[in-house]
């Protein structure tokens, strides 16, 4: 249940105080622990943190999706 909330808490914070919310976002999507990877994953998803922050919430995602696949390997699909 902690896991679901910090997966919605902390996107309202940041579209609520985008400056602040996105520096401390920061800190936590730079971390190695996958449920704190996780965790922001899911913020990253909601519209009202892409609506806030458009541009930095797409960077984050496209990083997060490449430091995914650094750690998984290519996906079969790319290698087509």
């Amino acid at each position: 249940m902690l896991r679901q909330a910090l997966g919605y808490a902390w996107s309202v914070v940041a579209a609520a105080f985008p400056q602040q919310g996105i520096i401390l976002m920061e800190k936590w999507l730079e971390s190695c622990d996958p449920d704190v990877r996780w965790v922001m994953h899911e913020n990253l998803k909601k519209k009202r943190l892409q609506r806030a922050a458009p541009q930095w919430t797409e960077t984050w995602q496209a990083r997060l999706a490449e430091g995914t696949e650094r750690k998984n390997g290519p996906r079969e699909s790319d290698s087509n």
